[in-house]
């Protein structure tokens, strides 16, 4: 895996509220996620690795598996599009009980004929959504109010 990029934010918040935001993604990843304009969950019971979920995004659909899951801790959702796989890895901690941090790291692993359009791609992704953690922080700070 090659990396994108790696974003960190602190949230003043604390950990379980963050996680809980976050891991409905069905009802909250398009409030932050850059171009996705719904998700929903594919697979039936609590989100485990192997979880997939359906997404549209830009006017296609698209899927996503959880391929690492460690409640409260770390979530991978990881996409393969023909021989190119991206891999978004968000990490949360806290050090006291006021405020979490949220960390994204976004790789990519391309094979084939698509190791040709990897960097074009690399810098696509890493335009559209290296601001998607600042885009949660808000999405997250803003959740009591009304949506339009």
């Amino acid at each position: 895996m090659s990396q994108i990029f790696t974003e960190t934010v602190t949230i003043n918040a604390p950990l379980e509220e963050v996680w809980n935001y976050f891991i409905n993604l069905e009802e909250n990843a398009p409030n932050w996620m850059n171009g996705i304009q719904e998700m929903e969950k594919e697979t039936t019971g609590e989100i485990h690795q192997g979880t997939n979920y359906l997404f549209h995004a830009r006017g296609k659909r698209h899927s996503s598996t959880v391929t690492e899951f460690v409640p409260k801790a770390k979530v991978t959702l990881t996409s393969v599009q023909g021989n190119f796989q991206a891999d978004y890895t968000y990490s949360f901690s806290s050090e006291n009980t006021d405020y979490t941090k949220l960390t994204l790291n976004a790789s990519c692993d391309a094979r084939g004929m698509s190791r040709v359009f990897s960097p074009v791609i690399k810098m696509a992704i890493k335009k559209s959504d290296r601001d998607q953690v600042n885009l949660f922080k808000e999405a997250f700070l803003n959740r009591d109010q009304v949506r339009t």
